[in-house]
This record gives structure tokens, C-alpha cells and sequence, in this order.
């Protein structure tokens, strides 16, 4: 799977047909910062630029959760387990776990 945030949103497409599995609009004025996919390519994270940090489940096709943030995020990276998502925020000065 790869996943691509735009100012329309996140995509999940199938890397072996290049069919577009899912697509995921961001609520204006919103706009996807970061992305990624856990280990088994079965959750995605996704940031919006001034809003919060979404967990989507690729397979539903449903958010999981979505945490406030303030201010954008430059940086995600999910825990080994899945269980824990950190944030880094645009000053580098705040990381979030969630």
C-alpha cells in the first residue's frame, strides 16, 4: 500500500495494480501534512497541517481516533505494537504521544 496526503486529503492505493483503494477527504481548510502506515499496512496516521492526528483502518475504511493538536505537525512515527503514535510538533520543541 502507499499512502499520499494532499490539500484533498489521504490516498491509499494498491502499489501491485495501482488502483486506489481508499480516498479520505481532509474537512477544510485542513490539509494533510504527514502520513503513514503501521507495519502490517493495516492502519494509517495521517496529520493535518493546523488540526488534529487521525488513525484510520485502511481495511474499514474508518478513523480509529483522532487526537486535538495545536499548531502543525512535522513528524509521525507508530510504536512497533501500533498501540502508541508520536507526534512532533513545527517549533521541535513538543512531542506528543497519543
Amino acid at each position: 500500500i502507499l499512502v499520499t496526503a494532499s490539500s484533498a486529503g489521504v490516498r491509499f492505493w494498491d502499489t501491485a495494480t495501482g488502483k486506489l483503494l481508499r480516498d479520505v477527504k481532509a474537512p477544510p481548510p485542513r490539509t494533510a501534512s504527514q502520513c503513514l502506515l503501521d507495519r502490517q499496512g493495516h492502519v494509517a496516521v495521517f496529520a493535518a497541517r493546523n488540526g488534529p492526528v487521525t488513525a484510520f483502518d485502511v481495511r474499514l475504511g474508518k478513523a480509529l481516533f483522532a487526537a486535538g493538536h495545536k499548531g502543525p505537525v512535522v513528524a509521525l512515527a507508530i510504536a512497533d505494537n501500533g498501540g502508541t503514535v508520536a507526534c512532533l510538533q513545527h517549533d521541535a520543541e513538543k512531542m506528543r504521544l497519543v
